[in-house]
């Protein structure tokens, strides 16, 4: 259980990066705005670029972290058989709840009211997920990842077909909070299922291993633009794309188990939590007080390094203290093996 999945941090906080560039849109302000000729060579890198190439969009970055928690979750458990519930679920609830109670606050008086319209919806499925993941444990040693897997994907388009017939929305959250998390599920559990099969991945080298990025940077181009282009919602694309960043990931942490990351990355990723949760009410607010003092590219950079450091603060105040509370929490119940958490992710 000491072991390390390096990789995955750096990727999540990559992915963290993703969002904020999506909801600020520093690429398109500080850069695309700005050019003018050619005509269609402009106009061709501003299309492709507000369809996520070669920066994803956000709500394709959030399928990843789907994927992540999954593996992060189900990896300290792939070989129990039976598992401490009460620990694992109040450590859980501590370790992602008390950050996003607080992040839900500095959202509310930054003007989020509707959760569907902040990033805690993905936090809202992380947490039923977390609470049925006994009996996900229990329907995989009986029926097999395939089946639960197949049950899942089933249930998630059977919702969209019978909730679709409306007025488009493409946003994966367009079924609301009661329906969203059965939508992510498959996505979750492919991160499980990548727990116990990720040594089977093989290797490769650099040229290779970037030929697979560049693959799944633009098939999460294509989803977006489906969404936008041709009314194919995200809910209908994306449970597929998570079987693809199934296989990238995998590909990953073969790739980076023969070669270490960044560091500096890899430990950036230990607060991109804090990034997701937080990015946006900072930014909200910078962008409050520094006004109409500076033009739109000051603004943004003064809003991204606030975003950086805010958030990296509020993780040392907030999310840091969350973790270590839910590490020292032990069940009473003694009888089942108590397992460590995980060392990747912070999901």
């Amino acid at each position: 259980m000491a072991s390390r999945i390096l990789g995955l941090d750096a990727l999540r906080f990559l992915c963290a990066l993703c969002v904020v560039q999506g909801h600020l849109r520093l690429g398109g302000y500080l850069i695309l705005d700005k050019l003018d000729e050619p005509h269609d060579l402009v106009h061709a890198i501003r299309v492709a670029f507000n369809q996520g190439f070669p920066i994803p969009t956000g709500p394709n970055a959030v399928i990843v972290f789907f994927v992540i928690s999954g593996f992060c979750i189900h990896f300290p458990y792939r070989n129990e058989k039976k598992m401490n519930f009460q620990q694992f679920i109040v450590r859980r609830y501590i370790r992602v709840g008390i950050p996003a109670l607080f992040a839900a606050v500095l959202l509310y008086r930054t003007g989020f009211i509707v959760l569907q319209d902040s990033v805690l919806w993905s936090i809202i499925c992380e947490i039923i997920y977390y609470s049925i993941y006994p009996v996900l444990m229990m329907l995989k040693h009986r029926f097999g990842w395939g089946l639960v897997l197949a049950g899942s994907f089933a249930a998630a388009y059977t919702v969209i077909v019978l909730h679709s017939g409306g007025p488009y929305n493409g946003n994966f959250t367009s079924f609301g909070t009661t329906f969203t998390w059965i939508l992510g599920l498959p996505c979750w559990l492919l991160g499980c299922l990548l727990a116990e099969t990720y040594s089977k991945f093989r290797s490769h080298g650099r040229v290779v291993q970037w030929s697979f990025r560049l693959g799944i940077v633009s098939a999460a181009a294509v989803v977006t633009t489906l969404r936008f282009y041709a009314e194919v919602g995200y809910y209908w694309t994306q449970p597929l794309l998570a079987i693809l960043i199934f296989f990238w990931l995998g590909s990953e942490i073969a790739y980076f188990s023969k070669r270490r990351p960044w560091m500096w990355l890899e430990q950036a990723g230990s607060w991109s939590y804090s990034v997701y949760l937080f990015h946006a009410p900072v930014s909200i607010y910078i962008g409050h007080v520094v006004g109409l003092q500076f033009g739109m590219s000051v603004k943004l950079l003064l809003e991204l390094g606030a975003v950086l450091v805010g958030c990296y603060l509020l993780y040392r105040i907030v999310e840091r203290p969350a973790h270590l509370l839910a590490r020292h929490y032990v069940a009473p119940n003694r009888q089942v093996r108590l397992v460590p958490e995980v060392t990747v992710g912070s999901h």
